[in-house]
């Protein structure tokens, strides 16, 4: 799973997308023009589960974040497919849901 990967995603306030860094180790690094993402995953009978934490960084009034928030912690778990994965995921404390492609 070692690589760059694109995402996109969508949540109640709009879509998005940005890039993610995947290490040999678990670890993921990445970001969108407004925030950050740092997290982990774990590889388990062929599911990818993750934990990502977003912080926002861009704070121009005009530019409209992801969330309402500066920080939030998603979760996610997926089965790849072909060569993206579709993940689907409740991030706290929002409780909208997201979805992701990567």
């Amino acid at each position: 799973m070692q690589g760059l990967y694109k995402f996109r995603f969508t949540t109640a306030r709009g879509t998005g997308s940005g890039v993610m860094f995947a290490t040999s180790g678990g670890r993921l690094y990445g970001g969108d023009s407004g925030s950050s993402f740092v997290g982990h995953f774990t590889e388990t009978d062929g599911i990818v589960s993750c934990e990502v934490t977003m912080s926002r960084h861009y704070h121009d009034p005009k530019y409209v974040p992801m969330f309402e928030v500066e920080h939030a912690v998603m979760n996610f778990r997926a089965r790849p497919a072909a060569r993206s994965f579709i993940l689907t995921a409740a991030a706290r404390p929002c409780p909208a849901s997201i979805s992701r492609r990567f």
